[in-house]
């Protein structure tokens, strides 16, 4: 639950620095991703709060079985990355585009670094507290993080 406050709080951070440096259009896509994330987020909270409620006698069963389940997507990640990482290594070949497709896919790498870096904040934020871990929002930070890495290499090496 902490770490979805710290991410919520986070992005807010993160927009509020970024969109004054947007043009206005862009200015607005940043201000409704992070509502969409914003509400997001709360569906989380809400969904925590729900489970809070539930007897909580298997307590330790499941933060190991998610402990589990959160070192397996880190391995898989690891790959992914390495993937990335080859990727990267690769010349890069300069193709032309209309200008306005440039822009769109600007802006849509420009989101994808917003997610990213509140997948990452959302990441240091579930891994702060050493000896209890939110391994469950940990494990969705990696997948997210993996999941769009690729994307803005291949964005990347688009533009």
């Amino acid at each position: 639950m902490l770490a979805a406050q710290k991410l919520r709080g986070s992005a807010a951070e993160l927009t509020a620095s970024c969109a004054p440096h947007l043009q206005p259009d862009a200015q607005q896509q940043l201000l409704a991703s992070q509502q969409h994330l914003d509400d997001s987020i709360e569906r989380v909270l809400m969904a925590y709060r729900d489970a809070d409620d539930v007897d909580d006698v298997s307590s330790p069963q499941l933060q190991e079985k998610q402990r589990v389940q959160f070192v397996n997507t880190v391995a898989g990640a690891k790959e992914r990355l390495d993937a990335v990482d080859q990727q990267l290594k690769q010349p890069v070949l300069c193709q032309m585009m209309r200008q306005e497709d440039g822009v769109a896919l600007e802006h849509q790498l420009s989101d994808r670094m917003a997610q990213l870096n509140a997948a990452v904040a959302a990441l240091a934020a579930a891994t702060a507290d050493r000896k209890n871990p939110d391994y469950s929002a940990a494990d969705q930070a990696v997948k997210t993080i993996t999941e769009l890495m690729p994307q803005l290499v291949q964005g990347r090496m688009r533009l």
